[in-house]
């Protein structure tokens, strides 16, 4: 520790006091005097010295809110924090990075992921969606002519999909069968739908699209398949026979601030 201070003496230094609800890192109660010039490595060496531990922690440190990414006298002056003051900074242990218990293979990008209880619906730029069950692929849902986007289940067996086709599918999904059955498409955007959210209580879902529309659904499902939607009709067809009963409530804006509105809404509906 000695070392680093003396190899850094002709260097502007800032007091600095350590801070870590880590028990088994002891940093003492008191301001250091640290060269400014510290970055994120030389800092964790200095920590780990300080607190004397022979098992060396790899180190996160915080300045106000904010990680640390840059020397300490650059974080300080980005954000306009005077190096008169002793600078407190706290030490939190990393992480170790998570493991992942299986990998679910996709012919193409995935766009979206959504999981509900047991089952995981992830969509696909191959136009697809997919059902999942403990890393199992169980149903695979077509009927989209272009890439997916969003994905959301609405309770235990409905859920929605949304498309670069303009097009919003409502689905019914059965355990029983592991399958999904389409029971209407949600029609009124001009171009791509770019994301779906569902309201607290289950009767509503929002849509946000690049023609600057937010739209309001109803996503009401009885214990059948809609009557807009013969069940002998292909999938393909559906997608331009069926439609929703109810006509959507309409917000103007740009994409971005659809999206703010859109969780608005939400906490409305």
């Amino acid at each position: 520790m000695h070392a680093m201070m003396d190899a850094q003496d002709n260097v502007p230094h800032v007091q600095a006091k350590f801070k870590s609800t880590n028990q088994s890192l002891a940093v003492p109660d008191h301001p250091f005097s640290i060269p400014q010039s510290l970055d994120h490595e030389e800092l964790n060496k200095l920590v780990n010295e300080i607190a004397g531990s022979d098992d060396k922690k790899e180190l996160e440190f915080v300045i106000n809110g904010e990680l640390l990414r840059t020397s300490v006298g650059q974080h300080l002056k980005d954000r306009l924090i005077s190096n008169e003051t002793i600078v407190e900074i706290e030490c939190i242990e990393k992480n170790a990075p998570p493991i992942p218990l299986d990998v679910m293979e996709h012919n193409d990008w995935v766009s979206c992921v959504s999981c509900h209880q047991k089952y995981i619906l992830s969509g696909s730029y191959d136009n697809k969606v997919y059902m999942w069950s403990e890393g199992e692929q169980v149903a695979i849902m077509e009927g989209h002519s272009k890439p997916i986007t969003d994905a959301k289940w609405v309770n235990d067996s409905i859920f929605v999909t949304s498309s670069q086709d303009q097009g919003i599918f409502v689905w019914k999904w059965s355990e029983h069968d592991q399958s999904a059955s389409l029971v209407y498409c949600c029609k009124g955007h001009a171009q791509s739908v770019e994301q779906l959210a569902v309201s607290p209580s289950k009767s509503k879902f929002c849509s946000v699209s690049w023609d600057k529309l937010l739209k309001i659904w109803d996503c009401s499902v009885g214990d059948s398949v809609s009557d807009d939607v013969d069940p002998e009709i292909s999938i393909k067809r559906r997608r331009t026979a069926g439609g929703c009963e109810n006509k959507p409530a309409t917000k103007v804006g740009s994409s971005e601030y659809m999206k703010t509105i859109m969780n608005m809404l939400l906490i409305v509906y």
